[in-house]
């Protein structure tokens, strides 16, 4: 089978699909009017589907996918605006969950909608590991406030800017502040290779993101783990504490589990600066 197929009884050759190729490997110059690939489409198809999904008929099919294995849009798709700017004023950063996991088919959708998240090339680079066991997330936190301590010690002005002392203060007194005793902890990673590309390295963060509203929309909580992903960065033993595949690393974490305390109002927030040109 060539790149696609085109049933000509429903084509009805607008050309829709070559203006939305995003590398321009469908061509609408052929004497039929038909769309054709174009000589180096076979190699160049980053398969994201774009021309299956906006064909209006229906008469395109990929070779790996075609119009019956995609999920139709409802006509009436959309959310007003009135709902998602009630999802964005009020989602928080939850850092006290209930000692209540999220059912594992719970998070098995979440992550079947984060696989949706813009991918550059639709390289889909990201993969997850969710990290369950109560055990296993405090001696992450330890390894944290290990490494807290080390810089305190070495650097106490960089550990001080980043508020190590309260945190290790905190943990001595039996409080977790790294990663709050959450019911789950999300890593991100993928190939260490990935460290310093753009856009690719981008990735990890949008696909982070979308999981974090998708969270908020299902009553779950969530909240970036900055510290440990600083341990990450800068304290080798974590990356290796992780487990993750060889020449793997954690690009970003999330604590999830559902909120404790629920909020009553919208803090205010400054506009951010805006430059018009």
């Amino acid at each position: 089978m060539t790149l696609f197929t085109i049933d000509t009884e429903k084509c009805n050759r607008d050309g829709i699909c070559a203006a939305s190729c995003p590398f321009a490997l469908i061509d609408m110059t052929s004497k039929s009017g038909f769309p054709a690939p174009i000589g180096i489409a076979e190699e160049r198809c980053m398969n994201c589907g774009h021309c299956v999904s906006v064909c209006l008929t229906g008469a395109l099919t990929l070779k790996t996918m075609g119009p019956s294995d995609c999920r139709p849009v409802p006509k009436d798709y959309g959310i007003s605006p009135e709902q998602l700017e009630q999802l964005y004023l009020t989602r928080r950063s939850i850092r006290v969950f209930k000692d209540k996991p999220v059912p594992r088919e719970n998070l098995q959708d979440l992550f079947r909608l984060v696989g949706h998240a813009p991918s550059g090339h639709n390289s889909r680079v990201v993969q997850w590991l969710v990290i369950e066991d109560a055990g296993e997330i405090k001696r992450l936190s330890g390894l944290v406030i290990q490494w807290m301590r080390e810089v305190l010690e070495q650097n106490p002005a960089f550990g001080k800017s980043m508020e190590a002392d309260i945190l290790v203060a905190a943990w001595d007194r039996g409080e977790d502040y790294i990663l709050h005793a959450a019911p789950h902890v999300v890593i991100a990673h993928g190939p260490l290779q990935f460290k310093d590309v753009y856009p690719v390295r981008s990735e990890f963060a949008l696909a982070m993101s979308y999981l974090e509203i998708a969270v908020a929309a299902m009553g779950i909580g969530a909240c970036w783990a900055g510290f440990f992903q600083a341990a990450v960065q800068f304290y080798p033993p974590m990356n290796e504490a992780i487990g993750l595949p060889d020449g793997h690393l954690s690009y970003e974490c999330m604590m999830l589990g559902y909120p404790k305390y629920k909020y009553q109002r919208v803090p205010i927030r400054s506009l951010p600066p805006i430059s018009w040109r």
